[in-house]
């Protein structure tokens, strides 16, 4: 009886170490989500910010705007 107590014992143990470490896996993934959310929103208002300029200078015809060609084989 006191080996089965100590296996569930050492079992549960194990599963808690497990536990703990998937927990602070999660927290730091969480935390390089939002990094990685903060750094796209930045990198999401410089794309309009480019793209009004872009289209500002081409109402004002500043800037010839150039269009693909397709590729002729």
């Amino acid at each position: 009886m006191n080996n089965l107590i100590q296996t569930i014992t050492d079992y549960t143990t194990a599963l808690e170490q497990k536990l703990s470490a998937l927990e602070a896996r999660v927290t730091l993934l969480e935390t390089e989500s939002g990094k990685l959310k903060t750094e796209n929103e930045a990198l999401e208002a410089k794309i309009a910010t480019l793209q009004a300029e872009v289209a500002t200078l081409v109402a004002a015809g500043a800037v010839a705007v150039q269009t693909a060609e397709p590729e002729v084989e």
